[in-house]
């Protein structure tokens, strides 16, 4: 798939999830060449709060100039929304295929058998909430704990990142059903205000499976 048609499937995978609004974050070096861990590197975070259309019909050429000149890209829903996706960092490939397989889900690989994955819950939550997802999640063994904030941010597929010197791939979206947390189980949950979902919102039910990898044997260890 060429990069353009992953960044768009990837962008369409969270609009059918009911997502509509996004934050862009790019690192860039301050000057040419600059050392990914030593170097200055400047964030531009600007781009915040917004909508699909946006980022296809305005962005993505700025976002491949900047790129091919040694930036990085970042991506997440918007860090302020209510919406019924959770970030999980750090996951093995094989892990991330399983949890796919089981829920409905998008594996971004950012380097060699590591992925980031964003998975849909069965109702839209605000950041504290999915900060508490997130830490349910991370005790089963699932996400790196460093990565557990409710607003972290993602890498976008489609380009290279230039931490590892790779690019960032679109592996697979599923739609197979929700995720369900149990936040009360979580320590940092604190009860939210009651929110009322938008129910004209529609969701795909086929699941649209885009790895040719086989995924052997077991299961993910979430409870529902």
């Amino acid at each position: 798939m060429k990069p353009i048609e992953q960044i768009h499937e990837f962008l369409n995978w969270f609009f059918l999830q009911g997502v509509h609004a996004f934050d862009i974050h790019i690192r860039k070096p301050k000057t040419p060449n600059e050392d990914y861990k030593t170097g200055n590197w400047i964030w531009l975070t600007h781009n915040e709060n917004i909508t699909l259309k946006y980022i296809q019909n305005k962005m993505l050429s700025w976002i491949k100039y900047e790129n091919s000149n040694g930036a990085d890209i970042y991506f997440r829903p918007y860090k302020d929304g209510v919406h019924p996706v959770i970030f999980l960092d750090d996951i093995p490939i094989n892990n991330a295929l399983k949890i796919a397989k089981k829920y409905t889900a998008c594996i971004i690989e950012t380097s060699l058998n590591n992925t980031q994955v964003w998975l849909s819950t069965n109702n839209p939550l605000d950041k504290s909430s999915r900060k508490a997802a997130q830490i349910l999640l991370k005790d089963k063994g699932y996400s790196d704990p460093g990565s557990i904030s409710g607003d972290h941010l993602g890498r976008l597929c489609g380009v290279k990142s230039h931490k590892h010197g790779s690019w960032v791939n679109l592996i697979q979206t599923s739609t197979v059903k929700p995720y369900l947390p149990d936040l009360k189980k979580s320590q940092s949950y604190i009860s939210p205000p009651t929110y009322v979902a938008n129910n004209h919102i529609k969701r795909s039910t086929k699941s649209n499976q885009k790895t040719a990898q086989n995924i052997g044997g077991g299961g993910v260890c979430f409870t529902n």
